[in-house]
């Protein structure tokens, strides 16, 4: 399975590049940024290391969750349905969106080996974003923000059609 999340506010990149994209515009934060991405990349029909990456900037302050940097992330990604969490030594993010399937436009590509992806999108989803810190590896996790939007926009490819 592919994974890639980019969460931008007011500005929507898509390329196509795995099972599940979210974009919302959180306008209850003015500097907030969240970019998530990752995958189980395949090449001439050879699966390769899968990682997730995850960056957030919130209130000019950088947090970044990197397979090489040791960072845990979990997701759990089906159609209608996202769940990524993430944790370093300081830091911790749970991302969930949400739609229900009767809001997705299905949006069919021709593969180049002749098969059909569906690219399922709406702008109607739920978002929420989840930002916790503690000050030491021993210390308790504190919340340092908790953001929700009802207007994110979620994308999920797959070959398999949901009517």
């Amino acid at each position: 399975m592919r994974l890639a999340i980019r969460i931008k506010t007011g500005v929507h990149h898509s390329q196509n590049g795995g099972h599940g994209w979210f974009l919302t515009n959180l306008k209850t934060m003015k500097m907030l940024f969240l970019i998530v991405g990752g995958g189980l990349p395949r090449i001439l029909g050879i699966q390769f290391y899968s990682g997730v990456s995850i960056g957030l900037k919130h209130n000019d302050k950088i947090y970044s969750f990197l397979p090489n940097e040791m960072s845990i992330v979990n997701t759990n990604v089906y159609f209608g349905t996202w769940k990524v969490t993430a944790k370093n030594l300081l830091n911790k993010i749970i991302i969930e969106a949400s739609a229900p399937k009767e809001k997705f436009m299905d949006l069919q590509f021709m593969t180049p080996d002749g098969r059909i992806f569906h690219d399922y999108e709406t702008l109607n989803g739920n978002l929420s974003v989840k930002l916790y810190e503690r000050e030491s590896p021993l210390s308790k996790w504190k919340i340092k923000a908790d953001l929700v939007s009802k207007y994110a926009g979620i994308e999920y490819g797959s070959e398999t059609e949901y009517d």
